[in-house]
């Protein structure tokens, strides 16, 4: 049963496509959640729990100021851009 359903995505390109290009997402994804969580066990066994909690505070401020001073500009800018051509 399964390779059938397998063989019936792979027959055709688009279906192929797409299933490899969701496979690699999830590979990647599931890798990154392995690493961050290899990254939490290294600091809090190396240097403990506080500082482990100024990294997350870090962290936290770090995607709060790139979220902010993005705020559009990239939209925008994309559009300013392209109007002068």
């Amino acid at each position: 049963m399964v390779k059938k359903i397998f063989d019936k995505i792979v027959k055709d390109q688009n279906n192929k496509e797409v299933f490899l290009k969701s496979a690699l997402f999830l590979f990647f994804r599931i890798g990154g959640f392995l690493f961050g969580y290899l990254f939490t066990v290294l600091i809090t066994q190396n240097y403990g729990k506080q500082v482990f909690g100024f990294v997350t505070l870090g962290f936290t401020v770090f995607m709060i100021f790139s979220v902010v001073s993005k705020f559009g500009f990239d939209i925008n800018f994309t559009r300013v851009v392209y109007s002068n051509r």
